[in-house]
């Protein structure tokens, strides 16, 4: 051995020696194992300086030892090797894993994977297939919509450029809607390999050829996919304009006519010259100057105009202006991301206290639902505030009057824009490193962990033995335990609320002896209800005099409930509501209906509890009466007492009987335009429209109109009826299926949910019920009445050919069946407490 060696390996071994206190465990084999895991807890006894010394100097000895064992100066160090090698299990290797092919082999240049790291791997794994899949789907419908539309699609543009229009929008809303489903239903298995959802249609097909086949042609479409992408982002074109072949509509390009794949021919080159020619003769001195992006609005010191990769050009200010809005819708979805992924370390929605931080909460179901629910929120959004051309770029309106954007609130918000962008990839960056939220990265610990349930036990079955027996055991001990001098039972009739002159008021019976539980239910329905109509009669009587921004020719009362404001007005409403419904929840130690006081004003004394539930009374008699007012005249709350509608002046407080809406110049006109009419009609007439006759009326009752919705000769009318029969019909038809299937069958997440209309008393119940709203107010917003076709014809997207009277029929007494089938199982699940399948007794 050389002299430097000597001394090397000399050096190593004492310093091993001096070491081997500090980091032998105190028993062989736990040392082993602490030494294999890489898990090795520090002793209590010891510093962080003493652990680095320590493991520092091991390392020494264990390479002092390794090179004396190499050099084979001693045999009994020979001899001992072997024998103080333990077996060790096989560690996992990514790159033996099945997926590396020729010619590239395993393929992971930026080290996303590490020996070791199975589950890591596999997560990666899964994702690079769902991609793949998605992508794979994604080329096909880039080259196929280049000569394929769908219906109302005709005019939207082919390519990525579809998504700056509504169609777009509109388009991938509805993807979405179906894939999310999917995605919360199929769940990754660990007992199966990644992607690996099962075979739903028996074709036996997910062989390892066939896995290998999925894999390499989904990595070929994410190229494709990108390529495409880039490609259109250079030229503007489509995936097939990109070799030549014309818009949709025109014909191929002649073979005859030279390069056909560079999309460009002898007399295509001619005619540019011939313009680039003719536009050089035109420019004067005296032109107007180009549009400069260096010298627009957004340019701030120190970088100043900051274009590196050239996205604009001079001249495009359609370009710029698109590329402006985008940072600025950009910078405001990153300036309330940044703000939730700081605030989410700190504060959890309810329902949602388990789920992790930061953006892991994408590869779970929470993750999942809550995109859907803010992706729900904000597509009406995209789809109602469009981009004004005359206005400049973001600016969408001032809804709320603060006359607030101004050139420096515009300046700021760009700027605050730029550094949430930054920083949401900051925390995106950091995260993907180290696993820690927002929060955490400062060293600050994380969100206290959750409790273990305590539940156990079946939940397919919802019972077991042991459960049954436990029950029967408390059965028994209730019945003993109660005596005669038990504590009086709950007596609804003693609670407050009751007033005079009517004292306790519950003459259907709603309430129990005993039931303070049932009775606490009812009476925070009632605050509720009572507090919504006490905001919904103002409503009624302030929107005769008052409108909101954009909604000034919407009409006043229910009625707007027909049109796309009143739709779009209750779904930003329901938005609204919705978090405050999760949000609050009752407390069972306080009062019904008592959520707090968040403003500190101490005044839910029992006076004021009276107040409110007697004027949340009279609120709810109140809407009632001023609907039913509505449904029989057609004014709204105000012309019931005889002033005009919006924008006409008061009525005179002479002319007659204003409470009954008429006056004697008016009768007489009446009277005159009666007297005219009469003189018009003649024999000749055309007939009036006899509702009786119509469409719909079927045996054994016929026309079927006892409390005389209809009138002849209301046409307009009349078809309203209809179309609201028909979509009532429609809902109650998938109601009816959805009441009986629950009872077997659950949706991810909703497990223990209970079966029935009781669902609406909690939160999953109401969580889905903002699904599916949110699921069908574009479709309602998008698929509008047309008088030119039957009520209820939204058209035949699917082709099928099937809407003719037959099934108009069929779908009219379908219709009309199921929603009397919905009222008997809410009377009957009212009346027993049970689902429309145990009312059979299973």
């Amino acid at each position: 051995m050389a002299p430097v060696q000597s001394r090397f390996v000399t050096a190593g071994l004492a310093a091993g020696l001096v070491a081997s206190a500090a980091f032998v465990a105190p028993s062989a084999p736990s040392a082993k194992r602490q030494l294999r895991e890489g898990t090795a807890a520090p002793s209590p006894g010891r510093t962080v300086a003493a652990e680095k010394s320590g493991d520092g100097l091991a390392a020494l000895a264990v390479l002092g030892a390794g090179l004396a064992a190499l050099r084979g100066n001693s045999r009994v160090q020979a001899r001992a090797a072997p024998a103080a090698e333990a077996p060790k299990p096989s560690v996992f290797q990514p790159s033996e894993q099945f997926g590396a092919t020729e010619p590239l082999g395993f393929f992971d240049p930026l080290g996303f994977t590490n020996v070791g790291d199975e589950k890591g791997f596999r997560k990666l794994r899964v994702s690079e297939i769902k991609h793949g899949r998605v992508a794979m789907m994604a080329s096909i419908g880039l080259v196929g919509q280049h000569f394929l539309k769908f219906p109302f699609f005709e005019k939207a543009p082919a390519g990525f450029s579809i998504m700056d229009k509504g169609e777009g929008v509109l388009g991938f809303f509805a993807i979405f809607c179906a894939c999310a489903p999917l995605e919360l239903w199929w769940r990754e298995n660990p007992e199966k390999e990644p992607g690996n959802y099962g075979d739903p249609f028996g074709v036996n097909m997910y062989n390892e050829e066939m896995r290998m086949k999925e894999l390499n042609n989904g990595r070929m479409a994410m190229i494709s996919v990108l390529g495409i992408f880039a490609a259109e982002m250079a030229t503007g074109k489509d995936a097939m304009q990109q070799f030549g072949l014309p818009a949709i509509g025109g014909a191929r390009v002649s073979a005859t006519s030279g390069s056909s794949f560079a999309g460009s021919t002898s007399s295509r080159v001619m005619a540019q010259q011939h313009v680039v020619r003719r536009a050089e003769a035109v420019i004067q001195e005296d032109a107007p100057p180009l549009f400069q992006p260096s010298e627009q609005f957004g340019a701030t010191e120190p970088l100043g105009f900051f274009d590196p990769l050239g996205f604009t050009n001079v001249g495009d200010e359609k370009g710029f202006r698109k590329l402006r809005v985008s940072e600025i819708k950009h910078g405001r979805v990153a300036m309330m991301a940044s703000i939730g992924l700081v605030g989410q370390h700190f504060l959890k929605f309810p329902f949602f206290e388990k789920a992790p931080a930061g953006f892991s909460i994408m590869d779970k179901g929470e993750g999942v639902l809550g995109f859907f629910a803010i992706f729900c929120a904000c597509a009406p959004l995209e789809l109602w505030w469009r981009e004004n051309p005359e206005k400049e770029p973001g600016n969408y309106g001032d809804p709320f009057g603060v006359n607030m954007y101004n050139e420096e609130m515009r300046m700021k918000e760009l700027n605050n824009g730029r550094t949430a962008m930054t920083s949401v990839l900051g925390i995106f960056a950091a995260e993907m490193a180290t696993g820690k939220d927002a929060m955490q990265q400062f060293g600050l610990p994380a969100i206290g962990s959750a409790r273990v349930s305590t539940s156990s036990g079946s939940s397919f079955a919802g019972s077991t033995s042991s459960r049954v027996m436990a029950q029967q055991h408390v059965v028994r001990r209730a019945e003993a335990v109660i005596q005669e001098d038990a504590p009086p039972l709950f007596q609804p009739s003693e609670q407050f609320g009751a007033t005079e002159p009517l004292g306790f008021f519950d003459p259907l019976g709603f309430t129990n002896v005993g039931d303070e539980k049932g009775f606490r239910k009812l009476r925070v329905s009632e605050i509720k209800h009572g507090r919504v109509a006490m905001m919904a009669s103002i409503g009624l009587v302030g929107q005769h005099f008052l409108k909101f921004p954009f909604f000034e020719k919407a009409p006043a009362g229910f009625s707007i409930m027909d049109k796309g404001e009143g739709v779009l007005g209750f779904f930003a409403i329901f938005c609204a509501c919705a978090p405050l419904e999760l949000w609050w929840r009752e407390n069972p130690e306080k009062e019904p209906g008592n959520y707090g006081d968040p403003f500190g004003v101490n005044m839910y004394n029992e006076e004021m509890r009276m107040k409110e539930l007697n004027n949340g009374r009279m609120a709810m008699i109140s809407v009632l009466g001023i609907f039913a007012a509505e449904m029989a005249t057609g004014k709204d709350a105000m012309q019931q007492f005889g002033l005009p509608a919006i924008g006409g002046a008061r009525v005179s407080a002479t002319s007659g009987s204003s409470f009954a809406g008429s006056t004697s110049s008016r009768v007489m006109a009446q009277q005159h335009v009666v007297r005219r009419a009469e003189a018009v009609i003649q024999e000749d007439a055309p007939p009036l429209f006899q509702p009786s006759e119509q469409f719909g009326a079927t045996e054994p009752l016929g026309f079927f109109d006892p409390l005389g919705f209809t009138n002849v000769g209301d046409e307009k009318g009349f078809r309203k009826l209809r179309v609201s029969e028909i979509k009532h019909g429609r809902v109650a038809m998938m109601a009816s299926i959805g009441l009986v299937g629950q009872h077997f069958l659950k949706f991810p997440f909703f497990e223990k949910a209970p079966a029935g209309f009781s669902i609406m008393d909690k939160g999953e119940g109401v969580l889905g019920f903002f699904a599916i709203f949110c699921a069908c107010a574009p479709l309602e917003l998008w698929w509008r009445e047309n008088p030119e076709k039957e009520p209820g014809n939204y058209g035949d997207p699917f082709g099928v050919n099937m809407y003719n009277e037959e099934m108009r029929m069929k779908e009219l007494n379908n219709g009309r069946m199921a929603m009397i089938s919905v009222l008997g199982i809410f009377a009957a699940e009212m009346a027993t407490g049970k689902d429309a399948v145990q009312q059979f007794g299973l």
